[in-house]
């Protein structure tokens, strides 16, 4: 398991020099504090004999050494000396220990904003029919609490490093000093390894249902926003609040579960030390007669072992939920990765752009057994207007995502200027197109910030510019900060109409050869539509941009060049506006229904204000 967790925060940013210096930095306190500690038991010695040299000398070998050595270097070592020396290695230890923490904290934060980091980059990167698939709550879980329980995830396995090795020296001191109650301490860890083998299997699998739990409740409520309205209107707040109940109960449940587990190893350690440790003081100091400083020491050195053992038990525990965080993260990684956008291409398009056209293009989603793309072909040239209408999922949303490879056709070729768009670099084709969609895609900032998005180095003059032409600054001018208004989430404030012209302002300000309008005055007001229609023709007239737009209401659509009839994934029928309406078939039954309910739904009003 280290191995692989490794292995990962190698992936992500971690440099082997980073955990060289934490181990180092943790090993250096572990030679201080034993020194420091070993050295209590000589000063017990000292303290019990009086000061009494030759009865030290006699009695304990470690002053017998000491006074070897005085002799010999010709200057004495005394109590003065061991203590200092005692006193500034615990210094030096805490010292270390002050700098491990702050440059692990380092390390693991920076793990986790690198994690972060690749993860939007790789969801970025990844193709749409993933991105579509992939919940979204789900993901900000991934990205939010998952990633945050692996920042210790470099520095849990150190500590545990640290709690063996120190263990392990105090261990060999005890060995020294007494053997046979250093083997009964030996019996009592290997005593708690073997009683809480079994929490740990029951935590690594804890850890996995909160994981699971998690996701669940987060990709639940991020829907739910969503839909704040929809649930609103439906009055389904009972029923929303009962399965969000379930589903954070469920969390909860996991949660607790997790910290009975942790309680267990809490609140187990202490009595099996008592019941193993206090006979076995009893036994030394009654069978084997070991003076009073041993005893102390051994007392000091259990009342720094069992409190780093609990210590150790809950980073172990830690270790397991933050590798069951790791899993769900490289998880998906690897669904993102696997479906990352291929970009074989080796050209920029080339400006001014003559044609867009489709040859004989087919698409499927589920490999080619049901196409929903049946070969389309038509042509674009620059300063063309080309309209797609037909009924819903008739496919006009699926040909025009053709064009900046949102996806990808199994036959047929879309070209630019007669080439293939597979041969053009991905960020070249996508700076040569703007997307106007049905649903305004607004972010929080100001209206300016919202209409330089995507081009941040665009002047003041060219924002006002561009919303002029998508008739959004008579508007913008008349709210409160003008162009530097902060908008909410979703433009909240503005009306749908009001949104969809400063989306339409940001296309216009990217200035590309291409514009791809996703029935742009679906969800606006007869005025708003007015002007948006008005502004694509000015942007036909002044500008040789082609323009694809995809509509239902047809007074934007009735102004096009061209109207490309769609129905179950062909063209069924093209032509003008007047063409079309001369002769009998899908698009004059369309016109003359939308005329139809809109006359109903006026005389409608108009009785109703009556009556009134």
């Amino acid at each position: 398991m280290l191995r692989r967790i490794y292995r990962f925060a190698f992936a992500h940013g971690v440099r082997n020099k980073q955990v060289a210096v934490l181990v180092a930095l943790g090993l250096g306190g572990v030679a201080f504090e034993t020194l420091g500690l070993g050295l209590l038991l000589p000063i017990g010695n000292y303290l019990i004999a009086g000061g009494d040299l030759a009865l030290l000398t006699e009695s304990s070998r470690f002053w017998a050494l000491m006074t070897d050595l005085s002799q010999s270097v010709g200057f004495p070592i005394g109590i003065t000396a061991i203590t200092v020396v005692c006193v500034a290695s615990m210094l030096v230890r805490q010292g270390l220990t002050y700098i491990r923490l702050v440059y692990q904290a380092k390390v693991g934060h920076g793990l986790g904003r690198d994690i972060r980091m690749n993860l939007i980059q790789a969801f970025l990167r990844s193709e749409l029919s993933v991105q579509e698939r992939e919940g979204m709550g789900k993901f900000a879980n991934v990205i939010g609490l998952e990633v945050t329980r692996v920042v210790p995830l470099v520095s849990l396995p150190i500590d545990l490093l640290i709690a063996a090795s120190l263990s392990l020296s105090f261990l060999i001191m005890l060995l020294i000093t007494t053997p046979t109650v250093t083997a009964g301490l030996a019996v009592m860890i290997l005593l708690i390894g073997f009683l809480i083998r079994g929490v740990f299997r029951r935590t690594a699998d804890v850890a996995r249902w909160m994981v699971k739990m998690n996701n669940a409740v987060s990709e639940h409520f991020v829907e739910r926003v969503r839909s704040a309205r929809l649930i609103r209107l439906s009055r389904a707040d009972q029923t929303e609040v009962e399965a969000a109940r379930s589903l954070t109960q469920n969390q909860y449940a996991s949660v607790v579960s997790s910290i009975r587990l942790l309680a267990v190893t809490e609140s187990g350690l202490e009595p099996i030390v008592i019941i193993v440790g206090v006979p076995l003081l009893i036994f030394g100091s009654t069978v084997l007669n070991l003076d009073l400083a041993v005893i102390g020491f051994i007392l000091v050195a259990l009342a720094r072992l069992v409190p780093m053992a609990k210590q150790a038990l809950r980073g172990w525990q830690s270790l397991l939920k933050a590798h069951a965080s790791m899993e769900a993260i490289e998880g998906t990684f690897i669904r993102l990765d696997d479906a990352s956008e291929k970009d074989p291409g080796g050209q920029d398009v080339r400006r001014p752009l003559h044609t867009l056209a489709f040859k004989d293009v087919r698409f499927s989603y589920d490999g080619g057994r049901n196409e929903v793309v049946r070969g389309v072909s038509f042509e674009i040239e620059a300063g063309g207007f080309v309209a797609l209408v037909g009924p819903s999922g008739a496919g006009k949303s699926t040909i025009v995502d053709l064009i900046p490879r949102l996806r990808t056709a199994i036959s047929g070729t879309v070209e630019l200027d007669g080439v293939s768009l597979i041969e053009y670099r991905l960020r070249s084709l996508r700076d040569s197109i703007a997307y106007v969609s049905q649903t305004p895609m607004l972010l929080e900032g100001s209206i300016a910030d919202q209409i330089a998005y995507g081009r941040a180095s665009a002047s003041r003059e060219e924002i006002e510019q561009a919303a002029r032409m998508a008739h959004a600054h008579e508007f913008i001018v008349k709210m409160a900060d003008g162009y530097d208004s902060q908008l909410g989430t979703q433009g909240v404030g503005l009306s749908g109409g009001q949104k969809q012209r400063i989306e339409l302002a940001r296309a216009i300000l990217r200035k590309t050869p291409i514009l791809i309008l996703d029935e742009p005055t679906s969800n606006v007001d007869a005025e708003s539509e007015f002007y948006i229609s008005k502004a694509l023709q000015e942007i036909r007239d002044r500008r040789d941009t082609i323009v694809l737009l995809i509509g239902h209401g047809f007074a934007s659509v009735s102004i096009a060049d061209r109207i490309l009839v769609v129905q179950e994934g062909r063209i069924t029928d093209q032509g003008t506006h007047e063409a079309l309406m001369s002769r009998d078939g899908w698009y004059r039954n369309a016109v003359h229904q939308q005329r139809g309910a809109h006359d109903e739904a006026k005389e409608t009003a108009i009785v109703a204000g009556a009556a009134g």
